[in-house]
C-alpha cells in the first residue's frame, strides 16, 4: 500500500473521532501486524487519544507483548479481554468469564463510567458468543447509543468485508455516521 493513501485514511479516521462521529472500520486484516495495529498506533501514539480496547480472541499478556513490540503506549488504554476467563490483578484490564453480549455490555458500561475515553476499538467482533445476526445488530446499536450517551468520540469495529458480514455491515450504515473502508490495503512493515 502506498504511504499517502494510508495517511489519508488515518487522517480521515482521526477527523471522524475529533468530530465525535460513530463509524465502522471495514478491513481485511487477517494478520497480527496489519491495518488494525497501524490504526491503533496512529490513534494512541500520534493523536494521543485514550480508549477502550475489546479483544475476545487474544489474551491480555499477548496484547501487552504485541503493543510493546509495536511501541504502542498502553497507559491510556483500558482492555476488556475475553480469553483468560479468570480475574487477574491488572488495573487497566477487565477480564470476562465469557464473551456473552451481556457480560461485554456490563464491562463496557463499567469502563466507560470509570474513565474519560475517546474511542472504543473492537478487534474481534466475529468472536462473539451467541453470534447470531439479530443479537449482533442489537449489540452494535447498544454500543453506538452508549457511546453517544457518554460522548465517546468514536467507535472502531473492525470487520472483514466478506459474505458473512455483508448484511451486518449494511445494517451498520443505519446506526453509524459513516464507515472507513480499508479493504484491499496491504500493510508493509
Amino acid at each position: 500500500m502506498k504511504e499517502p493513501e494510508l495517511m489519508n485514511k488515518f487522517l480521515s479516521l482521526a477527523e471522524k473521532i475529533n468530530q465525535k462521529q460513530i463509524f465502522v472500520l471495514i478491513s481485511d486484516d487477517s494478520n497480527d501486524y496489519g491495518i488494525n495495529d497501524a490504526i491503533l498506533k496512529f490513534l494512541i501514539n500520534k493523536k494521543k487519544l485514550t480508549g477502550i480496547y475489546v479483544s475476545l480472541d487474544k489474551d491480555y499478556a499477548t496484547l501487552q507483548k504485541k503493543f510493546k513490540d509495536l511501541r504502542v503506549k498502553t497507559s491510556g488504554i483500558h482492555f476488556i479481554e475475553g480469553v483468560t476467563k479468570k480475574k487477574l490483578d491488572h488495573d487497566n484490564c477487565t477480564f470476562l468469564s465469557s464473551s456473552s453480549l451481556t457480560e461485554i455490555s456490563i464491562a463496557l458500561t463499567t469502563a466507560i463510567n470509570a474513565g474519560d475515553f475517546e474511542f472504543l476499538f473492537f478487534d474481534s467482533f466475529d468472536s462473539l458468543e451467541n453470534s447470531e445476526y439479530i443479537c449482533e445488530e442489537k449489540f452494535i446499536h447498544y454500543l453506538i447509543n452508549k457511546a453517544r450517551e457518554f460522548e465517546i468520540r468514536g467507535i472502531v469495529i473492525s470487520f472483514p468485508r466478506d459474505q458473512e458480514n455483508k448484511k451486518l455491515i449494511a445494517e451498520l450504515y443505519k446506526f453509524c455516521d459513516g464507515t472507513i473502508d480499508m479493504t484491499g490495503l496491504n500493510m508493509d512493515r
